[in-house]
């Protein structure tokens, strides 16, 4: 059987990279990218956006270049990831406390199915959910600290199962509160004068979104094509309500196309972490470590520029954090 997809050796690749115009000076940095990032995530992930067509390059790209450009798109995926799991933290944190408080420290009692409604918009049920966390506690893949609490102690608080349980569940339970509980835990998540039930709404949706590119940094999937759904981003009229100038330009009164073209990707992740990150100095580190990407030697303008064309950022993402930065700075001092 003749394969359509055959072994290349990194010669072999090389020279087939040369021949479609990829500009290819050192011969061994390039067999050193290759089998470091590999053809597929170093060529196939990116040739959408540097090559004119299945077969040519566009002019003056190097495969140092893509190589670099790669580096970065991994320090971004990292940024998401740290800011991610602090992210989950607080979500899990302050949601076992809501439980604990108003139903009580034992999985018997937290969920009782009487705090919860059947199901959900997304035709997800509270028996289903259950199911799987029960399932699991029954197992042999049960992990610490809920096994330990599980052998050793009698029963198993909420703050201790969510450490183990995904995030998926965690906000399925959420999505399936009755709304008395998940007011007094949204209001303990993020303080602003919304209506409570657009709060509840744009909560489920900024975590959906972080859980989403969270999950396609951890599985390696092509992170700079990843877009949100519109009908399940979050609403750029309320976020900008929230954030407001400089992170998000409204423009007589309205949020201009391109801004909300940018919520879609991973700037609408970003913008999700900024109002869930509950204190502006957890807010001044996510803009400072994000500015200190853009600073990195290796990072030149034509490469930024690059990566926030294709990732649909903001033209002027470093002007608008740099000025939201200070902003913050000036607010705390």
């Amino acid at each position: 059987m003749q394969f359509d997809k055959p072994f290349f050796s990194y010669s072999q690749q090389i020279n087939l990279l040369q021949s479609r115009g990829l500009i290819i000076k050192n011969y061994e940095f390039a067999e050193y990218a290759l089998s470091t990032l590999s053809y597929y995530d170093l060529i196939n992930r990116y040739k959408r956006y540097f090559m004119v067509d299945a077969h040519h390059f566009i002019d003056d790209v190097s495969i140092e270049y893509l190589y670099n450009f790669a580096l970065f798109d991994r320090d971004i995926q990292f940024f998401i990831m740290k800011y991610s799991v602090l992210v989950e933290a607080i979500f899990k944190t302050k949601f076992s406390y809501t439980l604990a408080e108003h139903c009580g420290v034992d999985i018997k009692d937290y969920l009782k199915k009487y705090y919860y409604k059947p199901t959900n918009s997304a035709n997800i049920s509270f028996a289903d959910v259950k199911y799987r966390i029960t399932r699991w506690i029954n197992s042999n893949a049960i992990k610490n600290p809920t096994r330990y609490y599980k052998r050793h102690h009698n029963h198993i608080p909420p703050w201790i199962l969510f450490k183990n349980i995904s995030l998926g569940n965690v906000i399925n339970l959420y999505d399936l509160l009755h709304s008395d509980l998940k007011y007094k835990f949204v209001s303990r998540l993020i303080q602003n004068s919304l209506p409570m039930d657009q709060q509840v709404d744009l909560v489920l949706r900024m975590m959906n979104t972080v859980r989403t590119f969270r999950n396609c940094v951890a599985h390696n999937l092509n992170f700079t094509e990843l877009r949100t759904e519109p009908l399940y981003c979050p609403s750029p009229k309320i976020l900008s309500t929230l954030l407001g100038s400089p992170l998000l330009v409204s423009k007589n009164k309205r949020v201009p196309a391109e801004d909300k073209k940018a919520l879609l990707g991973v700037y609408g992740a970003m913008l999700s972490m900024i109002v869930l990150l509950d204190s502006a100095h957890l807010k001044a580190t996510f803009a400072q470590d994000f500015l200190l990407l853009l600073k990195k030697e290796s990072i030149q303008n034509q490469m930024y520029e690059d990566y926030a064309k294709i990732t649909e950022m903001p033209a002027d993402i470093k002007n608008r954090f740099t000025q939201f930065y200070n902003e913050l700075m000036y607010v705390k001092t």
